[in-house]
């Protein structure tokens, strides 16, 4: 039996665990408290065993070595920025990545996992009816386009693409059966109601690139029918909608024209400072310098992932965030090899995991996705959760009796 110090710190991290998921969808403020209680928890109650367990951790996750790379590239960056003090202020973001552990080694049980990802689904269902009836409220079509429960549609449409994509796959495939199945079934149905109402097309195209992704996974009948399915809800969909579709096609499109030229100007910039960048600073100014003629508008960042690091980092910071990327996928898709031989629930959360966590890096390719915080929180709970199915496999293996 427990004592009651381990018994207070089992529930102080339960709630640490649960408030993250909550907060997701609630509010920054509520992540990021439940995200420093859990580690301050976690490491109080570890004691001098360490937090892995042992005195010495070393390398313990597939992760580790692509989060150290990707400070480094930030550091670096930071010394030699344009403005070193701003590009430090945003290099303090680092600390997020205790996600990926507080998850990944907190997560001990089957059950544990099921009532967190339930948590996360609860939250997104609730700011999904919020973000509905917010839309209901306002002119139809992407005047309107709904905020949901966070300060920006394209925030909300980018936690959506996540939620959808999970609550979809494990509607489909976790083999659920009563209030369970109902409840994700309604989490699929309004996640992905509210993301079409955000209007966001990044966070659109990424949700379809999760829905090949899983059922190329699953059940690759339904992606032969997807499709027909999209053609369905294309034709079926007021004209705010296929007028939004349309323009994610049309090259000519003031918008698409508009990231043109922010792509043009962010490798201009990588162009001058192709080393190490520029830092990690808003570059509304420097954008300024390198704007074209015709750009109407000064952004901050360059819609897109990858020009946004080049500028900012260099090629030293591409190469890091090149390998980081490929680092938390495999993460993810080693959870995916895992959870086949935990239970067709786990199974079909990895399968969605992994989707949205491609869909996630395609909208990148139109929105700066991994400078949001909101949003970047739930890639590394994704990641830890890859990683904690893992270690429940690993736990399973070892020891056959549970």
């Amino acid at each position: 039996m427990p004592d009651g110090r381990s018994g207070a710190s089992d529930l102080l991290l339960r709630v640490a665990l649960y408030g993250f998921v909550i907060g997701c969808f609630q509010g920054i403020a509520i992540t990021q408290s439940a995200l420093i209680l859990g580690l301050l928890v976690w490491a109080i109650a570890a004691g001098g065993k360490g937090l892995w367990g042992r005195a010495g951790p070393g390398f313990v996750t597939p992760v580790d070595i692509a989060f150290i790379l990707w400070l480094g590239s930030g550091i670096i960056s930071t010394v030699f920025a344009v403005d070193p003090l701003a590009s430090l202020d945003k290099l303090r973001k680092i600390f997020m990545v205790g996600i990926v552990y507080l998850f990944a080694f907190n997560v001990k049980s089957v059950t544990r996992l099921d009532r967190v990802v339930f948590a996360f689904l609860l939250s997104a269902s609730v700011a999904s009816v919020v973000g509905i009836l917010d839309y209901a409220g306002h002119p139809i079509g992407v005047d309107g386009r709904t905020r949901g429960t966070m300060g920006h549609y394209m925030t909300m449409g980018g936690l959506l693409l996540f939620a959808a994509s999970v609550s979809v796959s494990l509607a489909l495939f976790a083999g659920a059966r009563g209030w369970r199945a109902a409840f994700l079934w309604f989490a699929a149905v309004s996640s992905t109601a509210c993301l079409a109402v955000t209007f966001t097309r990044s966070a659109w195209i990424g949700f379809v690139a999760a829905l090949v992704t899983i059922f190329a996974y699953k059940r690759r009948a339904l992606l032969a029918a997807l499709p027909a399915v999209l053609i369905v809800f294309y034709l079926a969909a007021p004209p705010g909608f296929r007028e939004r579709i349309h323009s994610i096609f049309d090259p000519g499109h003031p918008n698409n024209i508009e990231r043109t030229y922010l792509w043009k100007a962010g490798l201009e910039i990588f162009r001058d400072h192709p080393l190490v960048g520029v830092g990690l600073m808003d570059q509304s100014t420097l954008y300024e310098q390198y704007r074209s003629p015709e750009a109407r508008e000064t952004h901050g960042h360059f819609h897109n992932i990858f020009v946004q690091v080049a500028s900012a980092r260099g090629v030293v910071g591409l190469a890091a965030f090149a390998y980081l990327l490929w680092a938390m996928g495999a993460a993810i898709h080693g959870g995916l090899r895992s959870a086949r031989s935990i239970s067709p629930f786990a199974e079909a959360l990895a399968v969605g995991a992994f989707g949205a966590y491609l869909g996630f890096i395609l909208s990148g390719l139109f929105e700066w996705n991994f400078g949001d915080s909101e949003v970047i929180m739930v890639v590394y709970f994704l990641v830890g959760i890859g990683i904690a199915l893992t270690r429940l496999n690993e736990c399973a293996r070892s020891d056959p009796r549970g």
